[in-house]
């Protein structure tokens, strides 16, 4: 849920040509004062990278089709990008359905008049009037715990418990369609005219485990339901005709992890390795990395029993297994030396060293593994990184079957 200066509200910057929102100029513009600033060499305002986890990693690529279509002679305000464990997984066609009637499909981010409906039951859980003229300003007003709250009890309806980015036509281009103006090496080309010179993106092992808590499932429709919270029917369908059905009478936890897996799929190593493919496609310089290894306190079950704060949600890391799931990294990148122990402060600086390296012999065009798609650079159980080849890479692209886009012309059929 975090990023770097990367918070998407929908704002732009008042009184200037920019249209990044406001959030990303500000937090850009501080940094760039304060490296400026320094004369201590410490920093390199020429040299900033933007970085999201999770949602945040959905808002960098976002920010990256902004970018991309920025106006001739404007530079990005940052330089590389950096998206960890997420990416948008994106339709917007126009399909025949199964009684040749010709319909708009489309995953994420949805139109404003899309999300209405999703703004209106978050109001009503909340005691405001959606039609209210003082609705958002309402809204706004209330303390995190009170949205959070109405979120992770379902009190918003299990339908519009997940939030992403809208597609208004101004801070995402409709024409042309972003998955398309991707795949066509025009996004790449974009972000080289306007400085971006790399791009890293990532998973963990075990995503699945966080996406496996993160909706209640007491009977197997249950897990359907929930994979609709993130895709319309007809990708539903097709998605989970990719994985074995599962059997009649599955036990809570044999429901929660399919769903764990089926999600984090979705949401995080599918939309990963199409972007890094997409990329690669255009030559533009990516790097994508595998974690196997996160410190084994801050894992779910890990040895130590005490809760964490991780993100935006308190999560008692004492009720699971040791997973190397979503959002155990953090304390990787961040370095958080309280934290880790004297071995693994050593085995995270290893870690970022090597990945800084090989970024800048990627940008120096000499990185033969990183052009690989089928390779990772891989944060080892043992500690050591190496890279290795991905093997999830064959049964992810099956998924394509899912994705209109991906395998049928324009007057397919789903």
């Amino acid at each position: 849920m975090e990023t770097l200066g990367s918070r998407i509200n929908g704002s732009h910057c008042c009184g200037s040509e920019t249209t990044f929102p406001s959030s990303v100029v500000r937090t850009v513009i501080l940094q760039h004062v304060w490296l400026a600033e320094r004369d201590d060499g410490s920093g390199d305002p020429t040299n900033i990278q933007l970085t999201g986890l999770s949602a945040g990693a959905h808002s960098v690529h976002q920010i990256l089709h902004h970018v991309s279509h920025l106006p001739e002679g404007e530079s990005s305000p940052f330089q590389s990008a950096m998206l960890q464990s997420n990416a948008i997984l994106y339709v917007l066609r126009f399909l025949l359905d199964r009684n040749n009637i010709l319909k708009l499909y489309r995953t994420t981010p949805k139109t404003p008049s899309e999300l209405r409906p999703q703004f209106i039951a978050l109001c009503k859980s909340l005691n405001i009037d959606p039609a209210s003229p003082t609705a958002l300003a309402r809204l706004r007003a209330l303390p995190w715990r009170a949205l959070t709250h109405v979120i992770e009890t379902d009190a918003v309806g299990p339908a519009f418990g997940s939030f992403r980015g809208a597609l208004d036509g101004i801070w995402l281009a409709q024409t042309p369609d972003p998955m398309a103006w991707q795949r066509s090496g025009a996004f790449a080309r974009g972000l080289r005219a306007h400085g971006v010179r790399s791009i890293v993106l990532g998973d963990l092992t075990e995503e699945w485990y966080l996406y496996s808590i993160a909706h209640p499932v007491h009977v197997q429709s249950d897990v359907r339901d929930n994979v609709r919270r993130y895709y319309p029917d007809g990708v539903v369908e097709k998605m989970l005709a990719c994985y074995p059905p599962l059997p009649q009478g599955a036990s809570k936890e044999e429901m929660e992890r399919y769903m764990g897996e089926v999600l984090a799929d979705g949401q995080v190593h599918f939309p990963v390795r199409l972007l890094a493919r997409d990329l690669l496609k255009a030559d533009f310089p990516v790097l994508r990395y595998e974690i196997r290894w996160t410190p084994e306190q801050v894992r779910p079950y890990g040895e130590n029993r005490n809760p964490f704060l991780l993100s935006s949600l308190l999560i008692l890391w004492s009720y699971a297994p040791g997973y190397v799931t979503h959002g155990t990294d953090r304390f990787l990148w961040t370095l958080r030396l309280p934290i880790l122990t004297p071995a693994q402060i050593v085995a995270a600086r290893t870690w970022l060293d090597v990945l800084d390296a090989e970024t800048k012999a990627l940008e120096e065009g000499l990185n033969a593994n990183a052009r690989d798609p089928k390779k990772v650079l891989a944060l080892r159980e043992d500690k050591t990184v190496a890279w290795k080849e991905d093997e999830k890479w064959d049964h992810l692209m099956r998924l394509r079957v899912a994705i209109p886009t991906e395998h049928e012309p324009v007057a397919g059929k789903l």
